[in-house]
């Protein structure tokens, strides 16, 4: 299976907020005046809103929308924060939650880089 960029989101260990750059990701966008984001690069983006993540998205909440950000980022921390698990093994990554139930399933895909589909979220996808 294909997916866009726009549907790809990927666990970030070093993200301390989620967030994405495509307003079409979130719903209930409250807008945010100031406040910056560092990319991996050096650069950086503003923070415009911040919302949940619409019907077709790993159900987030608390989600930044960064100008300019490429890519649609689950922080691992703001998960921990949120009560979850994150469990990393080779292959894929889950976050749990405190009745032992996996919530966002991610897999390898190119060189580590552990995603879940728009189509991947709990409890539709397999374990």
């Amino acid at each position: 299976m294909r997916w866009t960029t726009q549907e790809l989101w990927y666990f970030d260990s070093g993200c301390s907020r989620h967030m994405t750059g495509m307003k079409e990701n979130l719903q209930d966008v409250k807008q945010l005046k100031g406040g910056k984001v560092t990319f991996g690069c050096g650069t950086k983006g503003t923070i415009q809103g911040k919302g949940r993540t619409s019907e077709e998205q790993p159900q987030l909440m608390n989600v930044y929308l960064v100008q300019g950000l490429k890519s649609n980022l689950i922080s691992v921390s703001q998960l921990c924060d949120e009560g979850l698990t994150v469990w990393f093994n080779k292959l894929e990554c889950k976050a749990i939650d405190a009745d032992g139930k996996a919530v966002l399933r991610g897999v390898s895909f190119r060189q580590q880089l552990l995603h879940v589909g728009s189509i991947c979220k709990m409890p539709k996808c397999a374990r």
